[in-house]
């Protein structure tokens, strides 16, 4: 069930392949071994004016940030290993580097989450 929220920050030369959304889900899907229709992915765009780092970005800066929601996210080396599927994948799908790709989970989404009216549990 992870639902991923991604936001790219745009940057020169780069230009948002068409169909992004649907090839992130595809390709977490894959590295996660995921059932059709488990995967949600949202994209949005950050203009590059709209993202700052304290002293000033590297030039090369290319962030993309991912947040995560999932049933029960995996926890210890399990976790470590799905961060680097996920990192991986997303890095491929977007053509960004995986020093680009940065994770946040969130909490669980069990109880908390609801899909049609029905709350995940």
């Amino acid at each position: 069930m992870p639902i991923l929220k991604v936001e790219i920050v745009e940057t020169p030369g780069w230009s948002r392949p068409l169909g992004l959304a649907r090839s992130i889900a595809d390709t977490v899907a894959e590295a996660l071994g995921a059932t059709p229709q488990s995967v949600w992915v949202r994209v949005s765009m950050i203009a590059a004016d709209h993202y700052a780092e304290n002293g000033g970005a590297p030039a090369d800066a290319s962030p993309v940030f991912v947040t995560i929601v999932e049933k029960e996210p995996p926890r210890g080396t399990a976790l470590a290993a799905e961060v680097a599927m996920l990192t991986k994948a997303i890095a491929s799908a977007c053509a960004r580097t995986e020093g680009d790709i940065h994770l946040v989970y969130e909490p669980p989404g069990r109880a908390r989450v609801a899909f049609g009216g029905r709350l995940v549990t």
